[in-house]
């Protein structure tokens, strides 16, 4: 079944039926992921925008989800998923990023604009990390439990230069930098599962959504449920 949301851009913008998507999709995502689709190598962009992955080695089948869905797992060796070139993913006053992992021990990037206009590493660093560059550079942390399924979220704002970072809807972490834009470096794309030139993901990942607000405390809970 296949709920229509309207019409966006001249196309028909639709959903799954799943309670995470419809939360996801009420907060307008830039760009939606759910990376459930069990089978082929395209990873479906949900938010209307037609900003489709392409989904190199990872594979289902390994892990499902909370709910029992499928789930996309990386070996951390060269797994990923590369996203269509697009301005759309570039928001440069704010951006907040949610997703559900469940990563290994030392696990590697998780996505990043190429190579770290804005990047979230987990376990790079013995803890998750959400680092933009402003002009400068602010991260934020936290940490996490391997093998276990989280969700987080991570939200930047321009106007404060503030990162805060929620772990299953509880904030955990804050970083404070330049009241800056994100800088992005031209022709640059999204990629999921590596950062160019650093580390590889291990584990798997569903319902991978970007914003292009600061979302908030509250929008953390609900994403959790």
């Amino acid at each position: 079944m296949t709920i229509y949301l309207g019409k966006k851009r001249g196309v028909y913008v639709t959903a799954p039926t799943t309670t995470r998507a419809s939360r996801i999709m009420a907060l307008s995502p830039l760009g939606y992921w759910t990376l459930q689709e069990g089978t082929g190598s395209t990873a479906t962009d949900s938010s209307g925008n037609g900003l489709d992955g392409s989904i190199s080695g990872a594979s289902w089948g390994v892990q499902t989800g909370t709910d029992g869905t499928p789930a996309l797992y990386f070996d951390g060796v060269n797994d990923f998923v590369i996203m269509a070139e697009s301005a759309t993913l570039e928001p440069a006053s704010a951006v907040s990023v949610s997703l559900w992992v469940r990563a290994a021990t030392g696990a590697g990037c998780v996505m990043c604009v190429d190579n770290g206009d804005w990047s979230y590493a987990y376990g790079g660093f013995g803890f998750p990390s959400f680092q933009v560059q402003n002009g400068g550079s602010v991260s934020t942390g936290g940490t996490f439990t391997a093998d276990t399924w989280q969700h987080w979220l991570w939200t930047y704002s321009a106007a404060s230069g503030d990162l805060n970072a929620y772990r299953d809807g509880v904030l955990v972490d804050t970083g404070s930098g330049a009241a800056s834009n994100i800088s992005y470096t031209a022709g640059l794309q999204l990629r999921v599962g590596r950062r160019v030139g650093h580390s590889w993901f291990a584990g798997a990942l569903q319902h991978v959504a970007i914003f292009g607000t600061e979302l908030t405390a509250a929008d953390a809970v609900e994403l959790a449920i």
